[in-house]
Formats: C-alpha cells, structure tokens, sequence
C-alpha cells in the first residue's frame, strides 16, 4: 500500500541504511525485522532512532532474541507490547514508534494518514504511485479521474514529457484520466 500512498518512498535492506542520506528520511518502515541483534540495534541507534523520526514496526520487531522466542523484547524495540491491536504510538525522547500488528489492515488511505502526520509531503491527491527526485515527477492512475499534484515549493515551468503540456509558475497541477495513465514531468525552478 506505500506504492500508492502518493509519496515517494525508496526500499532497503537494514544493512544499507548506514550508507543512505537518512536526513531526507521523514518515516522509516520495517517489514517484520524479527531479529534485531547488537549490530542492528546499533543502527538503529545511529541512523534511524532520532531527529524527530517516525519509525513503524510490523508484527514482531526483535521477537527472535539470542535464537529464541521472546515477546518480551517487541516492547523494547518499539515500546509497544506484541500483538496489540490497530497502530499504538509510542513516544520516545528524540522519535516517535509505531507498532502495527496486523499489516494487512493498513489501508492507502491510512497509509496516507500516517505519512502526513509524520510530516511527509503528499504529492497525489488520491492514493496513486509517486516517483520523485530533483529534476522529474511520475505519477500513475488506474482509472478515469481527476487527480491534483501538489509540489512541496513553486516552479518556474513544469513540462508533462509525453504530452507537451506546460504549467509555469505554479506548485500545483490538475490532470484528467480517460482510463489508465502515466504522466512524467520536467521540474525547472
């Protein structure tokens, strides 16, 4: 449900996280890390756990410790206890935890909710997939709509590349759909 959150995201292992511009990194989401052992406790500690950061957790983070079974350590690592139901937040001096259970429930929609409260700059209007960095925006549809784009600043000209459209001056764009579509834009400040 992140591809259609309408917000760029990027997918890494643990062990790549020490070597990525966490700055830029508003949420990190891990997908069931079961072991959570000294080394990447000590990632966590370096590069994620702080600067105001929203962390999520699936299911079980660290419910393997020393090859064994462990509830007990789910609330360590992410302050909430294993199995508890829906999203619960934990408050933590420099981040913010959230514990969720049953990943399947989490819809786009309140993936989206998530992201915005957590300070991530929504692009799509609707749940659609994102792709975004300094010079270009992709965005897709599935369906016939109207979709509005909106850009965290304003910029000089915007030029979708399959079409030709231009938008100039300007931090938001409105787009139709007759069925299935791609639009691809040239970001000039």
């Amino acid at each position: 449900n992140l591809n259609r959150s309408g917000a760029p995201f990027t997918i890494a292992s643990f062990f790549d996280i020490p070597h990525l511009e966490m700055s830029r990194y508003k949420v990190i989401i891990f997908c069931h890390p079961f072991e959570i052992d000294e080394r990447r406790r000590e990632i966590l500690e370096r590069f994620v756990c702080h600067s105001g950061r929203t962390v999520f957790w699936s299911y079980g983070p660290g419910v393997i410790h020393q090859g064994k079974w462990c509830e007990e350590r789910v609330r360590e690592v992410c302050g909430t206890p294993f199995g508890t139901p829906g999203i619960s937040m934990a408050e933590f001096p420099a981040w913010r935890s959230g514990y969720v259970f049953e990943p399947q429930k989490l819809t786009p929609e309140r993936v989206r909710e998530l992201l915005k409260e957590a300070g991530v700059w929504l692009y799509a209007s609707a749940p659609r997939p994102v792709s975004v960095n300094e010079r270009l925006l992709g965005v897709h549809t599935g369906m016939a709509e109207r979709l509005t784009l909106s850009l965290p600043r304003r910029y000089r000209v915007l030029t979708e590349l399959f079409s030709g459209a231009v938008f100039r001056d300007t931090d938001l764009v409105e787009l139709e759909s007759f069925g299935p579509d791609t639009w691809l834009f040239r970001l000039e400040s």
